[in-house]
């Protein structure tokens, strides 16, 4: 870790002082408020059930919340999931009240039955 550290001095691969870059990081196209840029192909699709190539592919765990992950033992844990109930045909799944999408509209059922058809689509 000190190995890491010792090589930051403030100026970024160019040479430029990065507080001066701190300045200038709302205008420079494709820079989120923190300053990171992820690197996607514009040819493919950020949709995670239609993305080809895996560099698209990968950013759905950074873009998009999973209404479960599962843990080491492989069981599912709700993430904006409440809860669920599973029979042999039918899934029913509360969802956390006040999930919004970065547009400030609510997550509704009608959303998640839709990407779950999505899903079912989907060769990934």
């Amino acid at each position: 870790m000190v190995v890491g550290l010792t090589g930051c001095n403030g100026k970024d691969a160019v040479g430029t002082n990065a507080d001066a870059q701190d300045e200038n990081k709302n205008t420079v196209a494709g820079l989120d408020e923190i300053g990171y840029i992820l690197p996607y192909l514009r040819s493919d699709s950020l949709n995670p059930y239609e993305a080809e190539q895996l560099i698209n592919q990968n950013l759905d765990l950074l873009l998009y919340d999973s209404l479960f992950t599962v843990d080491n033992s492989f069981k599912a844990i709700p993430q904006i999931a409440e809860s669920y109930s599973a029979d042999e045909k039918t899934i029913t799944v509360i969802l956390k009240s006040g999930v919004t999408f970065t547009d400030g509209s609510a997550l509704t059922a009608s959303d998640v039955v839709y990407s779950f058809k999505k899903a079912k689509k989907s060769d990934t």
